[in-house]
């Protein structure tokens, strides 16, 4: 899986290379999207998309969606997934159920298998969250958007470093040695003298 702005730091390739290791699959099968892309237009056959974390969708709609030249003609997985009978899965660690939701609607050639979904309530900002009582939800927003305005995050409306996270998630997770922006940036934030608990890598 690559970023919105694909780079060789796209989590999935470490995923990829997880699949290598721990999976035993061949490296002749494992491809950059536009690879896999390029096979499956010579001969079809089924693509499995692999990555650590789903929050909003938007790696794997940008994924789906994104155009390449293949052969001199423009293509994407989504006009391939419509006429082939080739079958695409993705399988993440973990995905939120915004997320989930998202990829059902805009990618419905993909089968989506995380090995966990998160729901809502993992959300801090959420009403029903199970971060707090609900007594102290109230306070404990109040206090979050607080601390952050005084650590210096903004209030992007969703947007990269809102407060709340990326779409609002309002997650309190890393992944290993990673942290989604959909995780709460006060927990990452290093700007304004503010010490993190988990430096993003």
């Amino acid at each position: 899986m690559t970023g919105e702005r694909p780079n060789p730091t796209d989590s999935g390739f470490a995923f990829a290379r997880k699949a290598r290791q721990v999976l035993g699959i061949d490296e002749n099968r494992i491809k950059s999207p536009e690879e896999a892309l390029q096979h499956i237009v010579r001969r079809e056959g089924p693509v499995l998309f692999v990555d650590d974390f789903v929050g909003s969708g938007n790696q794997m709609i940008e994924t789906w969606q994104r155009s390449y030249t293949i052969g001199g003609l423009a293509t994407s997985f989504e006009r391939v997934g419509s006429v082939s009978s080739s079958t695409f899965y993705y399988c993440p660690v973990i995905c939120t159920e915004k997320g989930s939701d998202r990829l059902r609607h805009a990618c419905p050639q993909v089968l989506l298998q995380p090995a966990h979904i998160i729901t809502d309530r993992y959300n801090a900002v959420a009403p029903n969250s199970f971060f707090w009582p609900s007594h102290l939800w109230p306070a404990a927003l109040g206090f979050l958007q607080t601390a952050s305005a005084r650590a210096g995050i903004p209030d992007n409306d969703g947007n990269v470093n809102d407060w709340r996270g990326f779409h609002k998630l309002g997650l309190a997770l890393a992944i290993g040695d990673s942290v989604p922006d959909a995780t709460l940036p006060i927990f990452y934030w290093e700007e304004k003298d503010w010490t993190p608990l988990i430096r993003r890598t």
